[in-house]
């Protein structure tokens, strides 16, 4: 909930990849401006990667089931 409010703890949220439009922070980017700080960052090509790593909310298929705090989504080892 402190994520979804705004309250980041930086390191422990976030990275250095982590982007404004990851965390729902965007909307203090300039749109209209040709040039702004973190221009750069935005437009290289790891932060316009499709396969990178972002944050993702989970919803259990059956609503009774809970997530436990600080679980970890795995994959399975081999081929997707």
């Amino acid at each position: 909930m402190r994520t979804e409010k705004g309250f980041l703890h930086v390191g422990g949220d976030t990275d250095g990849t982590t982007l404004p439009g990851d965390i729902g922070m965007d909307r203090g980017i300039a749109k209209k401006a040709a040039n702004f700080v973190g221009r750069r960052s935005l437009l290289r090509p790891a932060s316009l990667d499709a396969s990178r790593m972002q944050l993702v909310g989970l919803i259990p298929v059956d609503r009774k089931t809970r997530l436990p705090v600080g679980a970890h989504v795995v994959a399975p080892p081999g081929p997707p």
